[in-house]
């Protein structure tokens, strides 16, 4: 069943992604990051790797305080907890590795929104379904993942929900729109960041 919406908590004006938590990916073969901040501002993310700082511009102005959020593939936590810190309800985190979904919650930990933003050692294609319906959906994976978790995505959106994409170079962008497309979904921002490209796109 879906989770209880929860009163969103104030937006935080400072976020810190701790050096030896996001450093700890490294046996997941996930890039360390080292410090990044969040500033609730106007400003987004200062020290961050390209690919997740595009998701978080798209996820601070597609996303409605109150929020439902479902993070497939959540890695280090950083996207659902930015979306705690930017006043989701809860944000929920599937991710297969373990020694990643340790991170993230020790990362929650320390924004001080582990109530907030949860995190599941699932597989995100199977499993999201059980929390579904989400208000918005973030993915910050390799193309062909995300090509394959389409139909997944779709059913666990609201009708007229935000699925927000990343993970994929600028050059990707051209053979991941077909598919978007075609699996339901309406295109409605693309942004492209040192590289990297994320497009928000509306459940049709």
């Amino acid at each position: 069943p879906p989770l209880p919406r929860l009163a969103a908590a104030p937006a935080a004006r400072v976020w810190r992604l701790r050096r030896r938590a996001s450093c700890a990916l490294r046996a997941a073969r996930v890039p360390c990051a080292g410090t990044a901040v969040l500033a609730h501002d106007g400003s987004l993310l200062r020290g961050a790797e390209g690919l997740s700082r595009v998701a978080l511009q798209l996820l601070e102005r597609h996303m409605a305080p109150g929020d439902f959020i479902l993070d497939f593939g959540s890695g280090s936590g950083i996207l659902s907890i930015g979306a705690a810190l930017l006043g989701a309800s809860r944000a929920v985190g599937l991710e297969q590795d373990a020694d990643s979904v340790e991170v993230s919650q020790r990362n929650a930990l320390a924004n001080r929104v582990a109530e907030r933003a949860l995190f599941f050692e699932a597989d995100a294609g199977q499993f999201a379904i059980l929390f579904a319906p989400a208000n918005l959906v973030v993915s910050n994976i390799l193309r062909s993942v995300n090509i394959a978790l389409l139909p997944e995505i779709w059913r666990a959106l609201h009708p007229g929900g935000i699925a927000i994409f990343s993970g994929m170079e600028a050059t990707e962008a051209p053979e991941f729109r077909a598919p978007l497309v075609a699996a339901g979904f309406e295109i409605v921002e693309e942004i492209i960041d040192a590289g990297w490209w994320a497009v928000a796109a509306r459940r049709t």
